[in-house]
């Protein structure tokens, strides 16, 4: 009867696991969808989408697999999706590890976007004209790393975006790199528990695994 209840309780305990999988699975592929429409970006950015994308079907996918395996008590389901889940978190540990390296670089090719983009500030190039200006004006900063690199760029003078109140002394890239870490840290922690609760999940898929290999399911 202990014996029983223990299964009873490990097989409830997977079931929650893969639905909350299912659950966050959706979540991350409607939220890069979402953002893949809403939001312009770089190369970097519908990589990282893109991933985000790939990512959320898998967990999606993988819930099915377990939940099925567990509703029908089929060891050969279980196996294929306990080792399922032992391949996403290999890749939510990557990912993590990556994430962290990028995190330590980040900011760093902002200054030089910057002082090329300065290099075309000009009223015939409305476009990086217009994305200077907002930068400087929402992020109250100046230049790339302060005002005076406006005096070596071929306009040669600070913009009205430049002039206060309040005074614009910080460069810009001093003010978005340590938006862009403070931002990159906040997902690096969701990424990080994510990791460590399909790693626990891991764990009660394996058990349950073993107790189905040894009641010769």
């Amino acid at each position: 009867m202990g014996h029983s209840n223990i299964n009873r309780g490990l097989k409830y305990c997977v079931a929650i696991f893969f639905a909350t999988s299912m659950i966050i699975g959706v979540g991350l592929g409607g939220g890069a969808i979402y953002v893949k429409h809403r939001f312009a970006g770089g190369t970097e950015v519908g990589w990282t989408v893109w991933v985000a994308i790939l990512c959320g079907g898998t967990l999606v996918l993988v819930g099915i697999i377990g939940i099925a395996a567990v509703k029908l008590d089929s060891l050969l389901i279980l196996v294929v999706a306990t080792t399922c889940l032992a391949v996403v978190c290999a890749a939510f540990v990557g990912f993590t590890i990556y994430a962290q390296v990028e995190l330590n670089n980040a900011g760093r090719e902002v200054g030089q976007v910057l002082k090329l983009a300065m290099q075309h500030y000009d009223p015939s190039d409305k476009q990086t004209t217009l994305d200077l200006d907002i930068y400087q004006k929402q992020l109250y900063c100046c230049g790339a790393d302060g005002p005076e690199d406006w005096l070596t760029t071929p306009y040669r003078k600070l913009p009205n975006s430049c002039k206060g109140p309040p005074p614009r002394t910080l460069g810009c890239t001093q003010v978005i790199s340590s938006y862009v870490k403070n931002t990159a840290s906040y997902a690096l922690r969701a990424l990080a528990a994510l990791t460590g609760y399909h790693c626990v999940g891991l764990v009660l898929c394996s058990a349950l695994t073993y107790v189905c290999y040894r009641k010769g399911l």
